[in-house]
Parts: C-alpha cells; sequence; structure tokens
C-alpha cells in the first residue's frame, strides 16, 4: 500500500513496526537522516526479492520520527523505498496491472508561468502521485546488488492536494 504512492508515505510507522517485529534490521547505509534497512529471513514483494528498505519521515513535532534521524533544515522529504531484484520495466508492469499509475509531474496552470534568463517560458509543474522506479540499488547502499531496482513513494500532503484539486478543476 505505502509503495501504491495513494497517500503520503509513512515510513517510519511502518519500518518501526517491522523492527519491532524484528522483519528488518538496521544497517550502517543512509546518509543525512535517511537509513536503509535489510530483511533478517528471505522476504519477497510481488514476488522479487526484497534487498533492502530506506525511507524518512517527520514527526509530529517538526522532528524525525523514529527510527530516522535529523529533523528540520535540510531534512529529507517524507518517502519510502523498497529495493528488490528484477528490472524496472518488470516492476513498471507488474503495478500497471494492479492499477497503481507511475508518478509524472504535469503542467501545473494553477501557477504563472514565467521566463527564464535563455528567454524561454517556464510553466510551473505538479507531481501526480504514484511509485517512481529506479534501476539499481538505493543511492546509499554501501554495498550495492547488481540487478536490482528501486522503488519509491515520495509525494507530500500537498501533492495529493494539488492532484485533486487539478482533477476537480479539469487541469
Amino acid at each position: 500500500e505505502q509503495l501504491s504512492c495513494r497517500h503520503p508515505a509513512q515510513a517510519g510507522v511502518v519500518i518501526s513496526a517491522m523492527l519491532h517485529s524484528h522483519t528488518v534490521a538496521n544497517t550502517n547505509d543512509g546518509g543525512d537522516g535517511i537509513r536503509l534497512f535489510v530483511p533478517v529471513k528471505p522476504m519477497t514483494f510481488l514476488g522479487h526479492q526484497v534487498v533492502r528498505l530506506g525511507g524518512w519521515q517527520a514527526d509530529p513535532s517538526g522532528g524525525a520520527m523514529a527510527p530516522f534521524g535529523r529533523g528540520p533544515g535540510t531534512a529529507p522529504p517524507n518517502h519510502i523505498s523498497v529495493t528488490v531484484m528484477g528490472s524496472a520495466e518488470e516492476l513498471r508492469d507488474k503495478f500497471a496491472r494492479l492499477g497503481v499509475s507511475e508518478a509524472e509531474y504535469l503542467p501545473d496552470h494553477t501557477q504563472e508561468s514565467w521566463v527564464d534568463s535563455r528567454g524561454e517560458i517556464i510553466q510551473p509543474r505538479r507531481l501526480v502521485p504514484g511509485p517512481q522506479f529506479e534501476e539499481g540499488d538505493n543511492d546509499l547502499a554501501m554495498q550495492p546488488v547488481n540487478g536490482a531496482v528501486t522503488i519509491s513513494c515520495s509525494a507530500n500532503e500537498m501533492d495529493f492536494q494539488r492532484d485533486i484539486e487539478a482533477r476537480l478543476g479539469g487541469n
């Protein structure tokens, strides 16, 4: 459900529960408050072997939710990721068959366009939330695994609200 990206990611809630149930273990991998975790026994996602999970979530007071570190300032956005063995194309196809659309950026006509320094007209874009697929292991892994793909959900409440407003407004 978290990777379908139908709602803002809750990595702190999900990964804390997995740590508590001894489903995953903490690693020394990560950076800037983002932590990576590994399964303690074989784990699959849509039939693919899970290599690692990662993420970050703010707590209600504005700091970092356990088990993550680092709070306000340069804190990363709320997100969750799972790295599995396979290819991005395979996983895109599986998500599509489940009716889950990939994240995409569309022109946001509720915002004024502007002209950049080269004289090009720039139309702001909005994120349509959905899973994002990247060939390869998580960038923060110290010992990356070959043949993996990382699936993530990184969208905040504002992205979901803008998407709803655009659908209602016909943009």
